[in-house]
Order: structure tokens, then C-alpha cells, then sequence
């Protein structure tokens, strides 16, 4: 598995196939910004205004499966104990992570990135010790392209505006 191509939106130039048409899919593996224990903790959803900003976890199924689901968070994946499989946002939310003790893969209580592993997976950040405490590899995996920032900032988005599965299942 390596990087994907790009599938153009003919229509309206913005996103793609890869990214359900949020900006920022990935072709060529473009740069994205690199993460340090330092930004772990730092505080984002000030910039977000939620009622207009709001992404719902099943907008983020067009980001899991062409980026984390085959062969790896599906049935019979190297890493098949989470399904990313559509609809993903239930298996997320407030689920324990197995490779940290201290947090949960997406935190609807406190909705704060900085305490959502799968957060500190996207941005590499999930190895700081004392604060995370992870293991493993940066996500997507590395014989992949990483998530570009507007994808990572989608999640975070989501995240801060509450975490919400669907738009039937939550009110903006």
C-alpha cells in the first residue's frame, strides 16, 4: 500500500474521492506540519465556531476508508480490533484505547483534542511521554501518505464541536 492518486472533482474543483470532499486529500504525499510533544496540548477549539464549523462523524467515513480501512481497521486487518469500517464515529467516542491507559480514542465529555488518542495518532504526538503515553506508529501508516493539516483539522473540528455521530443524532 502506498500513496494514492488523487481522484479530480470535476464539478467543483474542491476535494475528492479521497478526502469526501473535504479539501486537502492526498496524491503525492504533501507536506503537512510536524508535531511536537510541545503542541500536545495545545488549545484549538477557540478557533472553531461551532455552529457553523460543524463536521459530523459520518462526514469522517470519507476520510477512514480510503486512508485507514483496507488492510488494516477492517475484519481480517493487520489491526482489525478497530473497525473503521462506515458508520466509525461509535466505535470512537468515548472507547478506550488499547494502547493507552489514560485516555479514550475520541473524548465526547471534555471535547478536547489534546485528550482524544486518536488525535495524538493523526498528529504523531501519541508517543509524549507523561501526557499520552502511546505506542506505535504515526497514523495512516507510514507506507502510506500521513493525513494532510485541513484533514487533521477536520477531525479536530469535529472533536471540539462535540464529537457528534450524525447530524439526526445531535442538534448544531
Amino acid at each position: 500500500m502506498g500513496c494514492r492518486e488523487p481522484v479530480a472533482d470535476q464539478d467543483s474543483g474542491t476535494g475528492s474521492e479521497s478526502d469526501g470532499g473535504l479539501e486537502g486529500g492526498h496524491g503525492e504525499c504533501p507536506p503537512h506540519q510536524h508535531y511536537t510533544c510541545d503542541d500536545a496540548t495545545e488549545p484549538v477549539c477557540a478557533k472553531y465556531e461551532c455552529e457553523s464549523d460543524i463536521v459530523y462523524g459520518d462526514q469522517l467515513d470519507n476520510i477512514w476508508t480510503p486512508n485507514c480501512v483496507d488492510g488494516c481497521h477492517e475484519p481480517g486487518g493487520q489491526w482489525a480490533d478497530l473497525d473503521l469500517r462506515a458508520p466509525a464515529s461509535a466505535g470512537l467516542i468515548n472507547q478506550p484505547s488499547a494502547q493507552t491507559g489514560l485516555m479514550n480514542l475520541v473524548d465526547g465529555v471534555t471535547t478536547l483534542p489534546s485528550q482524544s488518542y486518536l488525535w495524538h495518532k493523526l498528529r504523531g504526538t501519541h508517543t509524549c511521554p507523561d501526557l499520552v503515553g502511546g505506542a506505535g506508529l504515526q497514523m495512516p501508516a507510514p507506507e502510506g501518505c500521513q493525513l494532510t493539516d485541513t484533514l487533521i483539522e477536520a477531525v479536530e473540528r469535529w472533536i471540539c464541536c462535540g464529537a457528534c455521530p450524525s447530524p439526526e443524532e445531535c442538534q448544531p
